[in-house]
């Protein structure tokens, strides 16, 4: 449908228009219609194409997932072999640790060992020269000793002599019927008496050959004998008490023996001695002036003497004491519970080592507290005498006593 319409302008002309005039509601809603069927259509394919595309995106990233568990259960199964193999190495190590350490105990041991083997190497060396060196002096001593028994056999051959020439009377007969058991007990007396004040062997050992003086033998009456006999005595009980503590028994019974020595002194000097002597009276083809008088005797054992001496009045046999003993040590200290290694002393090697331990000698400390009494009472019972005072024991048990 088509309308016309006039308009005046302002200058007054008239315009005709003309409009048509269209039914566009069918129109509109054919365009809606086209729009929403597009859209939908729009809709369809872009679902589809993001189905697809997610399809595809899915599969890509499953694939890729897939890998990386492939990827991670092999990387467990290496973990898995690395930790066994890395227990395996823990292990080893561990016994390779076990194995050095032994070694390295063993290897200590070996040192402490050797240092020890070492030790006692050099020990013996310096005991062995030692040894050798009192061998050489004990050789020099028996040459020394060889030498005075020439002069022994010289002077009882010149006693025989003087005896052979003075034989004119009857009872100088009767002495030369009895000279060979007179001149038996010479050399006995002369031996065991007369040697008695000569240095012996044992001192002559730590002496230099020059020291030596040739002594002439001098025979012994039995009065001077059990005199020096008794000295020995009492010096070797006063050694002993030194050592003996305060109170004990042992002392006590010591300090007794001494008293009855001391008591009975004077009547062992005043008792019958004669009846072993030979006198001027008796031997009378002896001159009484000459230098070669003779008083021979044949020495009596110390307990005869002792009994001779002191008759009747001999002090009571002791009953013998367990801390007592003849020939025991000088008095053995409580020994203490610690042990020291003696050996370490210069001088002392594992046999004297072993005799101090009888001897109840174990520590430093004892070694250490010896005095003048107590190192003279040990010295009597060592093979050789003055080492303790040569090698300087004290001296070395009191650095050590100071240094523990």
């Amino acid at each position: 449908m088509v309308e016309t319409a006039s308009v005046v302008t302002e200058a007054g002309e008239s315009i005709v228009v003309e409009s048509v005039s269209v039914d566009i509601v069918p129109w509109l809603l054919g365009v809606v219609i086209g729009l929403i069927v597009g859209f939908m259509v729009s809709w369809f394919l872009l679902g589809r194409r993001v189905d697809a595309n997610l399809a595809e995106t899915q599969i890509h990233w499953q694939g890729r997932v897939d890998a990386a568990q492939a990827e991670l259960a092999d990387a467990n199964e290496d973990n898995r072999e690395i930790k066994e193999l890395l227990l395996a190495l823990q292990q080893e190590h561990q016994g390779c640790s076990s194995r050095i350490e032994a070694a390295e105990r063993k290897a200590e041991e070996q040192t402490g060992r050797a240092t020890a083997a070492l030790e006692r190497a050099d020990a013996a060396t310096a005991e062995c020269a030692q040894l050798r060196r009192e061998c050489d002096s004990a050789k020099t001593a028996l040459a020394h000793e060889k030498a005075r028994l020439g002069d022994l056999q010289v002077q009882v051959s010149k006693l025989e002599e003087v005896a052979r020439r003075e034989k004119a009377t009857s009872p100088r007969q009767a002495a030369e019927d009895d000279r060979p058991s007179i001149a038996s007990a010479a050399i006995v007396g002369a031996s065991s008496a007369a040697l008695a004040d000569i240095p012996s062997p044992s001192l002559a050992l730590h002496e230099a050959p020059a020291h030596f003086q040739m002594e002439a033998p001098r025979l012994t009456s039995p009065a001077d004998e059990a005199e020096r006999d008794r000295k020995r005595r009492l010096k070797a009980i006063d050694a002993r008490i030194a050592q003996l503590p305060a109170g004990s028994s042992a002392r006590r019974k010591l300090e007794r023996e001494r008293a009855a020595i001391a008591d009975h002194d004077q009547a062992s000097a005043a008792l019958g001695l004669a009846g072993t002597n030979m006198t001027r009276r008796d031997a009378a083809g002896v001159r009484t002036g000459s230098a070669t008088t003779l008083e021979i005797h044949s020495p009596p054992r110390s307990d005869e003497r002792a009994r001779a001496t002191t008759g009747d009045h001999a002090p009571p046999k002791e009953e013998a004491d367990p801390d007592v003993e003849e020939n025991a040590a000088p008095a053995r200290a409580q020994t203490p519970k610690r042990e020291d290694d003696l050996k370490r002393i210069k001088g002392i090697g594992r046999a004297l080592e072993a005799k101090l331990h009888q001897l109840g000698y174990t520590s430093f400390a004892q070694i250490a507290a010896l005095d003048a009494a107590g190192i003279a009472a040990l010295d009597d019972h060592l093979d050789f005498k003055g080492r303790i005072q040569r090698e300087g024991w004290v001296q070395q048990a009191r650095r050590f006593v100071e240094n523990s």
